[in-house]
């Protein structure tokens, strides 16, 4: 299944919801992930520029957060948050460790 993908300053980007992803952002943000995209949590638009800074970051270390926010169009905010979305719900429901080794 392809990632999600977000259009940023007229270029098109993949959104990869990594577990160095989420460090990242939880490192800049100095909150855990659930916190801030939790289904009752109504995150703040750095945090959601955050997390797709983050989602990019393997593939485009040069951007930085302040780029995204200065391309990213907010009449189209919420296509980004689409795209996040979808980034968040990809994959399958992660196993926690302890249930892997019994």
């Amino acid at each position: 299944m392809p990632s999600p993908t977000v259009k940023i300053g007229g270029k098109e980007y993949s959104l990869r919801l990594t577990t160095k992803a989420v460090m990242l952002t939880e490192d800049e943000l100095d909150k855990p992930i659930t916190e801030i995209f939790s289904p009752d949590a109504q995150p703040r638009v750095r945090e959601v520029v955050t997390l797709v800074w983050a989602c990019l970051h393997k593939e485009n270390p040069e951007l930085t957060i302040d780029d995204i926010a200065e391309q990213i169009d907010f009449v189209k905010f919420g296509d980004v948050a689409s795209a996040i979305s979808g980034a968040l719900s990809e994959g399958d429901e992660p196993t926690p460790l302890a249930a892997q080794s019994k």
